[in-house]
């Protein structure tokens, strides 16, 4: 496996979705090459301090008009009268 191959690989490698095969290449590369190393190191840490972030829930009606918007379905927005 060279450099290119690995580096295309290391997030599928990080998420444990490259068969054993692809895996052991990987692994074999990773200790020999530095460069490919560092790579890896930056994407393992990246990944770590990603899962210590905290996550929101989006609320449902804020999902869809996002989506609506993405569609360009944009609904129009009415004031109220203050004569009500």
């Amino acid at each position: 496996m060279n450099c290119k191959e690995v580096k295309s690989l290391l997030s599928e490698f990080c998420d444990k979705e490259l068969n054993q095969e692809k895996s052991e290449a990987l692994k074999k590369h990773v200790v020999s090459c530095s460069e490919c190393r560092n790579e890896y190191d930056s994407i393992s840490k990246m990944r770590k301090v990603l899962k210590k972030l905290k996550t929101y829930d989006i609320p449902h009606d804020c999902l869809k008009r996002m989506k609506n918007a993405k569609k360009g379905k944009i609904p129009s927005v009415h004031k109220k009268s203050s004569n009500s």
